[in-house]
Parts: structure tokens; C-alpha cells; sequence
């Protein structure tokens, strides 16, 4: 919609993974990573972001039946005997590291799919992922009932989610910025996240940036 709004062509260029997408905007192999990437300082020391499309939270799983093994929270989890299940580059595995150095790491290559790190819980190879809901309802679409989300005072990250482009565009952005800004104001945006939320929500909108008149 970017592009229809901006009358720009979309070349779908190339199928790059997250632990691959800045050597690959550095290089100008792409022009812009998109899909709803997450922010945070490792990644924006070297690119850019256009204004986030909406905040991401996300949240701790388990195999069914496992949650009482973690009932003392996150506390549990950095612990040399529990496996963390991540994609190498991906932020489960950025979240693995930052906060649980004791912990095992069971990551897949990138480009993998998203159901092979949940199935190293399922089948146990693995005890612990943590991920989107969004991302755990589509894959229990297909394979049942098969995690417990643990229940936390808070989510594990709540990240804004945008489009990511090279460090130094700036005319790019501000363009991405100002049509990524009217998206939100016309209410397009909110009625995508509408099509695809989840229960529980996933998705927390951004706020308008003015009141409504009296």
C-alpha cells in the first residue's frame, strides 16, 4: 500500500533472513526490509526505521503441560539445564542471549520455518520459546493445542514493529515516514491489524497524535 500511495513499483528483490537483512541494506542489495521488523538498539546503531506501523508484545511458551516446572517466572529460565528454542539472528535468540546467558540456546539455521522452532518444544528437544502470539496462534492452526503461555506480570518485550532501511536515506525515510503517517490517519493500518489480530491481542496500536474535536 506504500507503494500504490507513492506510485512506486515493488521489486520483491530478494528472500533475505533477519540475521542477514543489514549486511544487505549496507550493500544496497535492498532498499528496505519489508515486513513488520522489530526495533532495538543493536539493529539501529546500523540502519533505520520508518514510524512504527504498531508495538509488538511478546510473551513466553512451553510445552503443554510444563508450566508448573517455571512457576517461579522468568527467574527459571536462565538456567543451564532449560533449552531455549530461537533462529539464529532472530530476536528469540537476541532475547536468549540478553537475558538468559545461563540457558541453552537449540537454534535453527536462518530461513527456517517458524514451526520448527516451535515443534523443538513440542517434541521436546527444547522447553521454551519466546514469540508473538500471533505467530503461536498460526501455528496451532495447524497442529493443535500444543503450548502454555506463561503467565507473567508483564510481557517478556513489547517492540515497535516498522519497515527497516539503510542508515543515511533520509529523504527515503521522511517519505516513508509522511505516507506511513497518513496509512494511520485514514485508518488503514488499524484495519489490517484488525484482519490478522489474535486472541489474546498481539498487536497495540499506536495513538492518535491530536484529540478529537468537542
Amino acid at each position: 500500500r506504500l507503494g500504490k500511495e507513492l506510485d512506486l513499483k515493488i521489486d520483491w528483490a530478494a528472500e533475505v533472513g533477519y540475521g542477514d537483512l543489514i549486511a544487505a541494506l549496507q550493500a544496497g542489495k535492498i532498499d528496505a526490509f519489508c515486513s513488520m521488523l522489530w526495533n532495538n538498539p543493536s539493529r539501529a546503531k546500523s540502519i533505520d526505521f520508518v514510524m512504527p506501523l504498531n508495538f509488538n508484545v511478546v510473551r513466553a511458551y512451553v510445552r503443554k503441560g510444563d508450566v508448573a516446572r517455571f512457576k517461579g517466572g522468568l527467574a527459571t529460565v536462565n538456567n543451564e539445564k532449560i533449552r531455549i528454542s530461537c533462529v539464529d539472528g532472530e530476536m528469540t535468540a537476541l532475547i536468549a542471549n540478553a537475558d538468559f546467558s545461563k540457558a541453552q540456546k537449540v537454534c535453527l539455521p536462518q530461513l527456517s520455518p517458524m514451526a520448527d522452532m516451535f515443534m523443538n518444544v513440542v517434541t521436546d528437544k527444547a522447553d521454551i520459546i519466546f514469540t508473538a502470539p500471533d505467530v503461536v496462534a498460526d501455528f496451532e492452526k495447524t497442529n493443535g493445542d500444543k503450548l502454555d503461555e506463561l503467565k507473567l506480570p508483564a510481557p517478556v518485550r513489547i517492540f515497535p514493529a516498522a519497515v527497516a532501511i539503510n542508515r543515511g536515506e533520509f529523504e527515503f525515510l521522511r517519505m516513508l515516514d509522511h505516507t506511513t503517517s497518513f496509512l494511520h490517519s485514514m485508518g488503514f493500518i488499524d484495519q489490517v491489524l484488525d484482519k490478522y489480530e489474535t486472541t489474546p491481542p498481539n498487536f497495540m496500536r499506536m495513538d492518535k497524535p491530536y484529540k478529537d474535536a468537542q
